[in-house]
């Protein structure tokens, strides 16, 4: 447990000083908007693969965890579906919907982070849809 909480540190860490800046202003906003694409699309992505590629493939291939993932996956999206479809929604507007749902399901999914800046550029889902 030790092992991991040291590996995942810098990675929260480098979270909280983020937070700290934005909340103090320690950055102008254009300044904060480079500095946003910057962590997120090199200096996360680069401590996330390190953190993986001292990994094996058996360490990461754990069926049962994925087998209930997709299982859950697969829930969320056949009562989003459902739902929409219930509210006279058009089958498109349903698969949205339930894509958005199932997004909002997962705790940290990298790619889908998006600026923290408080702006809600680039994010299609935050409609109040799926919670």
């Amino acid at each position: 447990m030790y092992d991991i909480f040291m590996k995942t540190l810098p990675f929260f860490a480098l979270i909280g000083v983020g937070f700290w800046a934005g909340k103090t202003r320690f950055f102008t906003e254009e300044a904060t908007a480079y500095l946003t694409k910057f962590v997120f699309y090199f200096a996360l992505s680069a401590m996330l693969f390190k953190f993986s590629s001292n990994l094996s493939l058996g360490d990461l291939l754990n069926w049962d965890f994925i087998f209930a993932y997709l299982c859950a996956t697969t829930l969320v999206y056949i009562l989003a579906t459902i739902v929409s479809l219930v509210r006279k929604k058009p089958m498109a507007e349903a698969a949205i919907e339930a894509q958005c749902c199932d997004r909002k399901r997962r705790i940290l999914g990298h790619s889908d982070v998006g600026p923290v800046d408080g702006s809600r550029r680039g994010r299609a889902c935050d409609d109040g849809v799926g919670g």
